[in-house]
């Protein structure tokens, strides 16, 4: 079986087998409140701290307080 993508967090409709998705299976199973993942990266590659949020944003590591929200693509 070959991987897709980062942890499967590709939409359910273009899988392969059709499985649930990992943030889906997370959502519905309410441990997470919302089905959104984000990241934090270190701006140097040595330095540790770096990290991906599962169910929102923390805040915490952000320099702007607002977001835009943009689609990266359509689902299926």
């Amino acid at each position: 079986m070959q991987g897709e993508g980062i942890l499967g967090l590709a939409f359910q409709g273009i899988s392969e087998h059709a499985a649930p998705t990992f943030i889906d299976l997370l959502y519905q199973e309410k441990q997470i409140d919302k089905k959104l993942f984000s990241f934090y990266l270190t701006r140097n590659v040595r330095r540790k701290g770096s990290r991906m949020i599962l169910g929102g944003v923390d805040m915490s590591f952000a320099r702007e307080k607002e977001f835009m929200y943009v689609p990266l693509v359509e689902d299926g």
